[in-house]
């Protein structure tokens, strides 16, 4: 991969957003003053009515700029409503300063198409856009925004028969004695929020591969149509080649139109580039009950990618969200279609009323539309199709998914949530997740009626990714809340026993309406190169079945292979549930968005691991058994264990002088404990680089020694 992609790849959200906000235009030689003489714009009219008599002043103006100058005047009064109406198509700007105002303001666009090259709203009362397009471009010296809105008091509305769109890459975008201005390496924003409320009823669209609306701080509220700016060349500045459809934390209040990201499309080969369409929303989505599909892209490329339909999280759905789809036309590569929901932040459950303790997180509060992925497709056999699951975690919340009444799907034979950060799966479902993945849970089952006690199975998404929560019917957490429950194979055949390995369904009846949920049994572990007779093969069972070490394939564990230090510290993050911390690292090797790069982020802001002196972590360096145990130890210590005060305990082997001074104490304490993996009852080898097999040991044993240390902890 080319340097390029890798740091599109790594591009941090903080720096796309600065990158849609700090992109700046060019122009023509011709225009080097901003503050140059008025452009000759259309005719205006100006009308004031009095908002207690009624009674109503019009006057014509020659030109626009200064009717807004008089509105700018009249305006500023509570008891005035002031609309001004162009009169003529454009020979040049229409409107381009602040327009600051107490009242209520109308602009009647005739019904004609005007360019602007930006609006700073700043009025504290109801700006309302009617009848016509507006083309955007921004200034010469300032971002390219076209309708900024910047005060907390002021709403603006664009009513249905309006058009908002940002000028397009390389548009001479005013003619006539005006001086050309074109857009250097992307397109206009149409709108920017900074405070206030936009209330969209018409449609916007961002320019070539540009945000169609930037909400920087306020309420975006969408009843009409809100689509990201269409894309055809890399964009190496940003981390998405189209326009995203509304950009930015605060994301969008209310949908009940649509909201797209915009598509991509380009059938020229690009071997350097991950080639990305962008994500209808990158934020928070409060309630939708509209669409929010991310954008598609079709590309020749060795990496194609579908954006998301909501980067960030939902609150209410009761409407459609659908990941983006994906086509290559290349002869090899990757063509990734998108989640549904893809997580950047979390929602607090308690905001939404659905439960009073305000330490519960989710990534989609309360599902009862649909939420699916989307779609990849290839013209050539040797081009890997890949799809991700329809809600991907990346935050450690509480639940993926609070409550799901409706919808979650998967295509492209992924499962329907893919928990990786999340601390349980779902709180509550009277709905339809298919096809589900659980790991390690106790299921209460109703067969044909018959209640068969509780047992402990082992469910396996045939991939390295699992889960790990309770699932009960009837009581509190609730994963399958039905009247009757049972199971059949794949077949139909109705199963009596829960004995074999397998492809299962579980069907839910609630009254007339049943619900099936396709699972699948796994064995105590899915791996090929291990037996029972395999060194260590408790402990390695052990370890894969809490969750704290996977395969290095989805079949193969490859028990003899060397362990490095980012595996061994992603270990003690899975055991301590996947936190995210906001700690800035400093390690030269150490890259944003890996496997390993959340794990060594929390283990170095707790003292837990340290690096080198040259500044690096040393992520694929081997890790001995005397570091190991000072890892586990200075974790041990992070939970409040080991030694206190003075303390002694003789180590009666033939190589104990071999331990490094720094590691006596930690393997002291591994070894009395029994979590210390020795390689015969005689010997440490504490300098000895550990397998995975010898990591398990340790790993597994210290997991089941917290776990009891905790347990005394809660019952003393």
């Amino acid at each position: 991969m080319k340097t390029r992609s890798i740091i599109k790849r790594t591009l941090l959200p903080i720096l796309l957003m600065l990158t849609f906000t700090c992109t700046l235009l060019s122009v023509s030689a011709a225009e080097t003053d901003d503050t140059a003489a008025p452009i000759q714009n259309p005719a205006a009219r100006l009308t004031v009515t009095s908002a207690e008599t009624g009674e109503t002043a019009e006057t014509l103006y020659a030109l626009a700029e200064e009717a807004f100058f008089a509105a700018d005047i009249d305006a500023n009064s509570t008891e005035k409503t002031v609309t001004v109406s162009l009169l003529a198509p454009m020979t040049g700007y229409t409107f381009a300063y602040a327009q600051q105002y107490t009242s209520n303001l109308t602009i009647d666009l005739g019904g004609f198409t005007h360019y602007i090259k930006e609006y700073a709203a700043v009025g504290t009362g109801t700006l309302t856009i009617r009848n016509g397009t507006l083309i955007t471009a921004g200034s010469y010296n300032a971002a390219p925004h076209g309708i900024t809105v910047n005060n907390d008091a002021l709403t603006v509305i664009l009513e249905e028969d309006v058009t908002v769109k940002g000028a397009v890459r390389n548009t001479v975008v005013h003619t006539d004695g005006a001086d050309d201005v074109l857009i250097a390496q992307t397109g206009a924003i149409p709108v920017r929020i900074l405070c206030g409320s936009l209330i969209n009823h018409g449609t916007i669209i961002g320019g070539d591969s540009a945000v169609a609306v930037q909400n920087d701080g306020g309420e975006v509220c969408n009843h009409g149509i809100i689509q990201g700016g269409s894309g055809t060349i890399n964009n190496p500045a940003s981390m998405f080649d189209s326009g995203i459809g509304v950009d930015g934390y605060y994301g969008v209040k209310l949908n009940t139109g649509v909201i797209r990201g915009g598509d991509f499309t380009s059938e020229v080969y690009d071997d350097e580039n991950v080639l990305m369409s962008a994500p209808a929303v990158y934020g928070i989505v409060e309630e939708n009950r509209g669409e929010i599909i991310g954008g598609s892209i079709k590309a020749n490329s060795a990496d194609v990618i579908a954006g998301p339909a909501v980067y960030g999280a939902v609150g209410i759905n009761t409407g459609t969200i659908r990941g983006g789809d994906a086509h290559s036309y290349a002869e090899n590569g990757t063509v990734h279609a998108a989640a549904g929901v893809a997580a950047m932040w979390e929602l607090n459950v308690s905001e939404y009323g659905y439960c009073d303790d305000n330490t519960v997180w989710a990534i989609v509060v309360d599902n009862r539309g649909t939420i699916t992925n989307g779609q990849a497709t290839a013209d050539h056999e040797a081009v890997t199709v890949s799809h991700a699951s329809t809600i991907l975690s990346r935050r450690a919340a509480s639940y993926e998914v609070y409550q799901n009444s409706g919808t979650i799907t998967a295509n492209g034979g992924v499962y329907a949530i893919d928990k990786l950060s999340a601390h349980s799966v779902i709180y509550r479902n009277t709905g339809l997740i298919a096809p589900v993945a659980f790991a390690q849970m106790r299921l209460d089952v109703f067969i044909d009626g018959t209640y068969t006690a509780p047992q402990t199975m082992l469910w396996h998404n045939g991939a390295e990714l699992t889960v790990t929560y309770t699932l009960t019917f009837g009581g509190k957490e609730v994963a399958f809340d039905g009247i009757t429950h049972r199971l059949t194979t794949q077949e139909g055949a109705s199963v009596s026993a829960l004995t074999e390995a397998g492809k299962y369904n579980l069907i839910v009846t609630d009254g007339e309406t049943e619900k099936k949920h396709p699972i699948r049994i796994r064995p105590a572990h899915p791996f090929d190169d291990i037996t029972e007779a395999t060194p260590y093969y408790t402990d390695i069972v052990g370890a894969y079945q809490k969750g704290l070490m996977n395969g290095t394939a989805s079949n193969v564990f490859s028990p003899d292979e060397t362990l490095t230090r980012a595996m061994l510290v992603t270990m003690l993050w899975r055991m301590e549930g996947c936190p995210y911390v906001n700690y800035a690292m400093q390690f030269t090797d150490v890259a944003y968005e890996e496997w390993y790069s959340e794990a060594i982020r929390w283990a170095a802001s707790e003292g837990i691991v340290l690096g080198y002196d040259n500044g690096s972590f040393g992520i694929n360096d081997p890790i001995t058994s005397e570091q190991m145990s000072v890892i586990l130890y200075r974790y041990e210590q992070y939970k409040g264990g080991g030694f206190k005060g003075l303390w002694m305990f003789r180590l009666n082997y033939e190589d104990t002088a071999d331990i490094s001074d720094w590691a006596y104490e930690a393997i002291c304490y591994m070894t009395m404990k029994g979590i210390y993996c020795k390689p015969s009852e005689t010997t440490l080898a504490p300098k000895k680089e550990a397998t995975r097999a010898e990591a398990a040991v340790f790993v597994n044993r210290y997991a089941e020694f917290r776990a009891a240390q905790d347990t005394q902890t809660e019952n003393p």
